[in-house]
């Protein structure tokens, strides 16, 4: 009889064990993220996500003459004024950001091109647009001045080949390798050409990050007629910002995105630091346009007024990295796998310092530009016969 209890005993308590190894294992098991679609084990129940933004860049591939303030509290007027910028440096430093995190997407709210230094403005842009390839960019959203020299002159900077000859009407090289194009997005929602009545330009991008999407639309603003000479945008008609986000996003979340950045070539004015929204102001619209945004829009990556901030409108994140490539805007996003959508959102404005690294795959392709532009900077166009 002692033997039997002491049998029992063992095999109770050995019992009890497994129970609690079964027990833990299903608990451990609740507790993990689970699976992909694909069967994978996820790492996280979030998925990190670093966009890098930038807008207004105007070709400047050299350090612009520009400076920028940057608070000092050791100066009388609290700042100091820095140059800043140079592709060298800027590529650099959206290269060291991408290293920082796998999960990242390079954008651009508009005007890459157009009112650029002679360096870019000499052939038609092609400088910059190379040079960008290089960079390494997922998305541009068009600005008003990418339709400087008209619609076809647009279409080939995306797509490539020569410029035509304005006396012959025929493509030139004029000696050089044909010019390749972009081979990053241009999106252009709210501009429909006349002839298709389709965009111009795909209205918006995806790309994913760990099993999680990302929708990015890109737009100018509507009032882009106005600002560029008449033939500039003959062919194109330009909509409704708020109407064009609003239309699309049923069209998004329809295909499973929850998460929605809009790179928007519009912007306003603040007197604050970088990362700030102080007395912000925007007469044409922009903060009430950005409020009238569906709640699904969580980011807006403005530009335009060449200004600096990072704001909070209606629980839009909101931000412009100020132009001519001096200054990257540093996005850090979560999302939830779960719901989709993105659970957190900080940002931050980067100085590109033009006495910081630089990344030398820059440094042959402007040099090139710089020895054929050479020629046509030092001709002679006048000569004054007075002082001016």
């Amino acid at each position: 009889m002692a033997r039997f209890t002491k049998l029992n005993l063992k095999v109770i308590a050995m019992t009890r064990v497994w129970i609690l190894l079964i027990l833990t294992s299903l608990l451990v098991g609740c507790a993990a993220p689970g699976r992909d679609h694909t069967g994978a084990k996820l790492s996280s129940a979030t998925v990190d996500v670093k966009l890098i933004a930038f807008n207004d860049f105007h070709g400047n591939l050299k350090t612009p003459g520009l400076r920028v303030p940057v608070a000092d509290a050791s100066k009388s007027t609290g700042f100091r004024l820095e140059p800043a910028g140079g592709i060298e440096q800027f590529s650099a430093l959206v290269q060291s950001l991408k290293a920082k995190n796998p999960n990242h997407a390079v954008i651009s709210a508009g005007d890459m091109v157009g009112a650029t230094p002679l360096l870019s403005a000499l052939f038609k842009d092609e400088p910059t647009i190379e040079a960008m390839n290089l960079v390494g960019i997922d998305f541009h959203a068009v600005g008003n001045h990418e339709f400087d020299y008209g619609v076809a002159h647009l279409k080939r900077l995306k797509n490539g080949g020569c410029k035509v000859d304005d006396k012959t009407g025929r493509p030139d090289c004029e000696g050089r390798t044909p010019f390749a194009g972009a081979n990053f997005t241009f999106l252009a929602a709210n501009v429909i050409e006349e002839s298709t009545g389709k965009p111009l330009f795909p209205a918006w991008g995806v790309k994913e990050f760990d099993g999680v999407k990302v929708a990015f639309i890109g737009m100018t603003l509507r009032g882009t007629p106005n600002l560029v000479q008449p033939n500039g945008t003959k062919g194109v008609r330009f909509y409704d910002e708020v109407e064009t986000v609003n239309a699309l996003v049923p069209q998004i979340r329809a295909q499973g995105i929850e998460a929605i950045v809009v790179q928007l070539h519009q912007g306003g004015l603040q007197s604050g630091g970088f990362d700030e929204c102080v007395n912000f102001e925007s007469d044409n619209g922009f903060k009430e346009m950005v409020e009238r945004f569906d709640a699904a829009i969580d980011v807006v990556i403005s530009a335009h007024t060449h200004r600096y901030y990072v704001c909070n409108f209606g629980g839009k994140l909101v931000t412009s990295a100020n132009s001519f490539g001096t200054m990257l805007t540093e996005i850090d996003l979560k999302l939830d796998r779960a719901s989709r959508d993105i659970v957190s959102k900080v940002a931050r404005n980067l100085l590109v310092n033009p006495d910081g690294p630089k990344d030398f795959r820059l440094a042959a392709p402007i040099e090139t530009y710089g020895v054929l532009a050479r020629p046509l900077e030092n001709r002679i166009v006048a000569r004054a016969t007075r002082e001016l």
